[in-house]
């Protein structure tokens, strides 16, 4: 019906303009509801366009891979944490996506610990997408964790550069995180590292060899876990 309306609208409208052309005096109302009604469908489309262009580059359209579609060498396991509720399994693996290639952190939880994954874009750093990534690291959105009494959240988490050993600050106090080397198949220089947390605020330091801190990131903007609505005060340290 539409294409049909246009096409009428097309056809007076040019007749009106060859009548205007030998001097007959005629409304315009339909060239200016045809070239109204064709800029208002240019303008959707190019909306529609702009949409998922920018989808596309936020992961929010397209799901990211999952491990099942893994390059070489395939999901290789780094790390086991033990919490109060189970454990959690930190993998990381590599895939393609868009046309380039992600690394992605896969943290699957057993029992009641909830699991998280993510991916980005190489080179990590500022302009990595799909996650916020620092310019010394790269910390998991999200993370498995528990909400029920004496909540607590894994924290998982990508050292960019080689040298620097990343520290947790709680209410508890300053502790180092665990740290394990990723193969270099990942194209990665420093380690992944991981804690449990158990107290907000909470903030991961880097370090160089000689103590001085070089950056400081929130391990969660909203405490750990953020879904929970922070931890509790409470609750037992780690």
């Amino acid at each position: 019906a539409h294409s049909r309306l246009a096409a009428s609208a097309r056809a007076r409208a040019a007749a009106f303009t060859r009548q205007r052309q030998r001097g007959y005096d005629v409304p315009i109302v339909a060239e200016v509801w045809f070239v109204r009604r064709r800029s208002w469908a240019v303008s959707l489309i190019v909306t529609v366009i702009v949409a998922l262009v920018i989808a596309s580059s936020s992961g929010a359209f397209t799901p990211l891979p999952r491990p099942g579609s893994a390059l070489a060498p395939g999901v290789v396991t780094l790390a086991r944490v033990g919490t109060s509720r189970g454990s959690a399994v930190i993998s990381v693996y590599r895939a393609r996506y868009l046309g380039g290639v992600v690394l992605c952190i896969d943290q699957l939880g057993e029992g009641d610990t909830g699991g998280a994954g993510g991916c980005v874009t190489y080179p990590l750093g500022p302009g990595s997408k799909y996650q916020s990534v620092g310019s010394d690291i790269w910390v998991l959105n999200g993370g498995g964790g528990f909400c029920g009494p004496h909540p607590f959240e894994v924290v998982t988490a990508i050292v960019i550069h080689n040298g620097l050993t990343a520290w947790l600050r709680t209410p508890n106090g300053l502790s180092r995180m665990q740290a394990v080397t990723v193969p270099k198949t990942f194209n990665v220089s420093g380690p992944l590292v991981y804690a449990v947390l158990t107290k907000a605020p909470d903030t991961i330091q880097l370090r160089t060899a000689s103590g001085k801190v070089a950056s400081s990131t929130p391990a969660f903007s909203a405490g750990p876990p953020g879904y929970c609505g922070g931890l509790n005060p409470d609750t037992t340290s780690n």
